[in-house]
């Protein structure tokens, strides 16, 4: 016992110089915990060894670091700031995970080793975003809040990848049915605790609340977090799991927050251990092997992230000093993916991807804290950089896009128009169920007590299944037309027909060629199969783009049949005008004959 005091003593007093020292440095608390870790464990002095006791505390650090992740999850916060921030995601995580999976395949990493680098490399840091957001005053601006949404939507992809990852661990790192199983069971444990349990939490957190304790409070929020904990155990995934999921819950319930605020200074105190411990098992002979692939991999990550989180979030309407600050705020490689490779330490082995990826939270930390301090000089560099033809070309894009995604986003009109069709179709698939299992009882009945009927039975059956159908194609054509109107609202209302019909064959053909380059590209580049569905992207676009050029092509043959009708018209009246004019002169009180008005 003296000598877990000891250990104890010598980790909190480690703890606060490194602390100190990181924040003298203006960097984030948790990259001087990585440090001290590193430092005073076994690998380096070796004063403190990683104990039991030391795992455990880093164990429930774990738990609850994903507690406090699940509770800043929101559904309606990713609802709110609409596509802008999924494509962002999609864009640099993509861009991410396949430049670290090319150079480490290049490097001569194995397969598996690439692609958990992959992914534990394109997480960004939440922790790190909150202290920076904090220090330059602008949280609730444009730029925060999309690339805090970006976060959620990264942080909740993480929960998946540890989910499928703790399935691989068992041994069946090729087994692509050990990997379903294990998405199927998160899927499992999503499903019951946002169905079932959230209703079911509120309820019980509510009545405690009568009890006005806070002690009380505080345990059955604690009983709620274990018991979530063990049943992501029980169903085979890390416990980490269940606990994003009661902090998501209990994000939801009124009155939290008061308790959120008590748990948060405990979760600080084992959250500390797990940095710690991550640190103590950085090892510097392994970081010494693989400094060429750190230094290169760091190189990478850091311009693959600015790079895609500026030019994307540019292109969707945001000034350019805005996009520099958005890349700038997740330049730093976070926890996730800390979790991610102490998850994954053992399926990637004798790599040590505990080091490698600690090494690079360290860097990417450090040029992070640094950069965001020089945010002006890198928007002044970036802005020099750039050629003026390319910059009034992306203008020119922003401008447009920007126009088209105000009527993706909440309170637009293919938005309202999808929630209003959406409904719609819903209840159509409700009746079409309904009535195919009514048709196919009467079919059964009546094929026992009048089967001459029962044909006739099955026959009205379908046509009435034809209503809902009908219902469904029609509030899609609606849908469909809104969408082609936001993309022509931008770019046609002062282009010809013709021309409007030309640009849209163009770009529909582009599309549909992307589309067949891209599975050859993910064959060509040897990326996971599933890099292979992106094609659906280009291909949906070009179909709204063929529709686009269908109602062109309908708004021309309409205005020539209209064109040739007037002529006819004109034409007609002609050879009479005269003898109109001669009656008109006896009797001023003609008006003319029906064909004659207009």
């Amino acid at each position: 016992m003296a000598d877990l005091m000891t250990q104890l003593g010598l980790i909190f007093f480690a703890s606060v110089v490194f602390m100190l020292l990181a924040l003298r440095l203006k960097l984030p608390p948790v990259v001087g915990l990585l440090l001290a870790g590193a430092i005073i464990g076994p690998n380096m002095l070796g004063l403190v060894s990683q104990s039991d006791y030391i795992s455990i505390f880093a164990e429930i650090g774990a738990i609850l670091l994903l507690f406090f992740v699940g509770i800043e999850f929101s559904i309606s916060k990713i609802a709110k700031m609409g596509l802008r921030s999924f494509v962002v995601w999609v864009v640099k995580d993509a861009f991410i995970f396949v430049i670290v999976y090319e150079a480490s395949l290049l490097l001569g990493l194995s397969d598996i080793v690439a692609i958990v680098l992959g992914s534990a490399l394109a997480v960004s840091s939440t922790t790190f975003f909150i202290k920076f957001v904090g220090e330059k005053n602008i949280t609730g601006s444009a730029e925060a809040n999309l690339v805090f949404v970006v976060l959620i939507i990264e942080d909740l992809l993480a929960v998946f990848l540890l989910a499928i990852y703790s399935g691989m661990a068992g041994g069946n790192a090729g087994s692509m049915s050990s990997v379903l199983i294990s998405v199927l069971k998160a899927m499992l444990a999503l499903t019951v605790a946002y169905l079932v349990l959230q209703r079911v939490v509120g309820k019980v957190f509510e009545w405690l609340s009568g009890y006005r304790s806070d002690e009380v409070m505080l345990f059955m929020s604690m009983s709620f977090l274990i018991l979530l904990s063990f049943f992501a155990s029980f169903i085979g995934l890390a416990p980490s799991i269940g606990a994003f999921l009661a902090g998501s819950i209990l994000s939801t319930v009124k009155g939290f927050r008061k308790t959120q605020d008590t748990l948060s200074k405990f979760g600080m105190l084992f959250s500390s251990f797990f940095f710690l411990s991550i640190g103590m098992l950085v090892s510097v002979q392994a970081m010494l092997q693989n400094i060429w692939a750190i230094a290169i991999l760091f190189v990478l990550v850091s311009c693959g992230i600015f790079g895609s989180v500026f030019v994307s979030s540019y292109l969707l309407g945001y000034r350019s000093n805005a996009a520099v600050r958005s890349g700038l705020l997740v330049l730093t490689v976070g926890e996730f993916s800390l979790l991610i490779a102490t998850q994954t330490k053992d399926l990637v082995a004798p790599f040590d991807i505990v080091s490698v990826t600690s090494a690079l939270v360290f860097l990417t930390a450090l040029s992070g804290g640094i950069l965001i301090q020089q945010e002006k000089a890198v928007d002044t560099l970036v802005s020099r950089a750039v050629p003026q033809k390319i910059k009034d070309s992306a203008k020119r894009i922003s401008l447009y896009l920007n126009e088209v995604f105000k009527d993706f986003e909440p309170g637009g009109p293919v938005y309202t128009t999808f929630i209003r069709e959406g409904q719609t179709s819903l209840l159509s698939l409700v009746f079409f169920a309904l009535i195919g299992v009514s048709g196919y009882l009467a079919y059964n009945i009546m094929n026992e007590v009048f089967p001459r009927y029962a044909g006739y039975v099955a026959m009205a059956a379908i046509l009435l299944e034809t209503m809902p159908v009908a219902n469904i194609a029609y509030s899609l054509k609606k849908l469909m037309d809104k969408a082609a109107l936001a993309f022509h609202k931008a770019m046609g209302q002062n282009l010809a027909l013709d021309d409007l019909a030309m640009r849209d064959s163009g770009i529909a053909l582009f599309m549909f060629a992307l589309a067949f380059m891209i599975p050859l590209a993910v064959s060509l580049l040897k990326l996971p199969k599933v890099f292979g569905m992106f094609f659906l992207i280009p291909l949906f676009l070009s179909v709204l783009f063929v529709w686009n050029l269908a109602m062109t092509i309908r708004k021309i043959m309409f205005r020539k049949e209209l064109y040739r009708y007037e002529k006819t018209r004109a034409s007609f009246k002609a050879p009479y005008g005269h003898m109109i004019g001669e009656i008109r002169s006896i009797n001023p009180q003609y008006k003319g004959h029906k064909h004659e008005k207009g």
